[in-house]
């Protein structure tokens, strides 16, 4: 069986060898992969991932947000969205 996976990718100087990640990702992230599981029928959540790549060098940098995060950005962008009309 197939799983599926989604991802951003962001493109800056990292400092440290450690790549920047954003919580409005994995907020963007989150409602994505649940918009893509309801459109695809799936009986998951794509899981969700970002990775930074290195404007200098081209490193890449990734994280996957864990389910932990993901339900939490997740609640976050509804509760956002709440006051323009977004229904679930």
């Amino acid at each position: 069986m197939r799983k599926y996976f989604w991802r951003t990718t962001n493109v800056e100087v990292v400092k440290d060898g450690k790549g920047k990640f954003y919580p409005k990702d994995c907020k963007q992230l989150a409602i994505e992969s649940v918009m893509l599981a309801r459109k695809l029928k799936l009986d998951y959540f794509p899981k969700v991932r970002s990775v930074c790549i290195d404007t200098n060098t081209a490193e890449h940098y990734h994280y996957e947000w864990s389910d932990e995060e993901f339900n939490h950005y997740f609640e976050c962008a509804k509760l956002s969205a709440k006051h323009i009309g977004w229904k679930e």
